[in-house]
């Protein structure tokens, strides 16, 4: 779906599908090595952000299911559990860029299972549904909001029920909504009948670990789609770094905490497991400069929207996910690699 790739579309938190991709692109790069004079040097690590931490979560479960040896991995900022992003989504707590990764599930989940949508007007307000199903990859994205073809923000309508959980996502919420009424209410009841353990909203969760986050079965497609590519599915056996910041408005930090805990709860090793939190500046460890460096920025992002204090967080709050948590996550997993392999990981 992106680059040279023949695909129509992309396969968006397609678990199964990025993560044989990633193991066949290794494969292929080791057999090239030669070619080109050079050779590996025996560790490999794996890391991306975001839409890439995911990947690089379904990478891993892929290579080791192969029994490719892999030395440690740094999922960042990851989607990783999808299906409780989905259920939060529909249940009030959308996230900043929904308008665009929504039409991105659907087709690539479409694609996958069959059984997302009969028709594209089963989710999509009629002034979207003609066409959403091939408009992304956009060669020209920055036309999307601007030409009508997506929302910038109103994922679901004005006085849409359920509503948002605070006052704060109201802006999810409005006219020229992407998704209907109609389909808010069907995934919100399929929430309410069949929920899943690991998914309920903070208020009323408890603990995120869990051993059993996906023991549910939900009715509707999406739904299914969300549980079948949810990472929350094997057992990790590598030293890995889960890294991010819990303001983040776009991939929501309990993602990484929910994932943490059930990887936890199947018996992962405590000492193998780091979860880093830029937010938590008051903590003292290997990551305490990433930290400090990581709230200086914040702050001068503040500073720089005058002294509105409104606009000094909607500042902070657009920057957030793609600009100012991923240099200090990308440099505390260095550090980390690096600490892997001085133990002789």
């Amino acid at each position: 779906g992106y680059d040279t790739s023949p695909l129509p579309y992309h396969p968006y938190l397609n678990g199964n599908q990025q993560g044989k991709d990633m193991a066949d692109a290794l494969t292929a790069a080791r057999t090239a090595l030669p070619s080109v004079g050079a050779a590996s040097a025996g560790s490999l690590f794996v890391t991306g952000y975001s839409q890439g931490g995911y990947v690089a979560l379904a990478a891993l479960r892929e290579l080791q299911s192969v029994g490719t040896s892999v030395t440690a991995v740094a999922p960042m900022s990851a989607p990783s559990a999808i299906s409780l992003l989905i259920d939060y989504s529909f249940s009030g707590w959308p996230a900043l860029g929904a308008t665009v990764f929504t039409p991105f599930l659907t087709t690539s989940w479409q694609n996958e299972f069959g059984n997302v949508y009969t028709a594209t007007t089963d989710i999509y307000s009629a002034q979207y549904a003609n066409g959403i199903a091939t408009l992304l990859p956009s060669l020209s994205p920055d036309t999307l909001f601007s030409s009508g073809a997506l929302p910038q923000l109103a994922l679901f309508p004005a006085n849409g029920v359920p509503g948002p959980v605070n006052p704060s996502l109201s802006i999810f919420y409005g006219s020229g909504n992407l998704v209907t009424q109609a389909y808010l209410t069907k995934v919100a009841n399929d929430i309410a009948g069949t929920p899943c353990p690991g998914n309920a909203l903070p208020a009323t969760s408890g603990s995120l670990t869990t051993s059993a986050p996906l023991n549910c079965k939900p009715q509707t497609g999406l739904r299914q789609a969300a549980v079948a590519n949810d990472l929350r599915s094997f057992l990790p056996t590598r030293p890995m770094l889960m890294c991010g910041g819990d303001q983040d408005p776009t991939v929501n930090f309990l993602s990484t905490q929910s994932t943490a805990g059930y990887f936890l709860a199947q018996g992962m090793a405590p000492n193998a497991l780091t979860v880093l939190d830029l937010e938590q500046s008051t903590a003292s460890d290997a990551f305490t400069a990433d930290r400090t460096a990581f709230a200086q920025a914040k702050a001068a992002t503040a500073a720089g929207a005058g002294n509105n204090p409104t606009a000094q967080a909607q500042a902070v709050a657009q920057a957030y996910h793609a600009t100012l948590v991923p240099p200090f996550c990308m440099a505390a997993a260095v550090g980390f690699f690096k600490g892997v392999l001085s133990a002789g990981g």
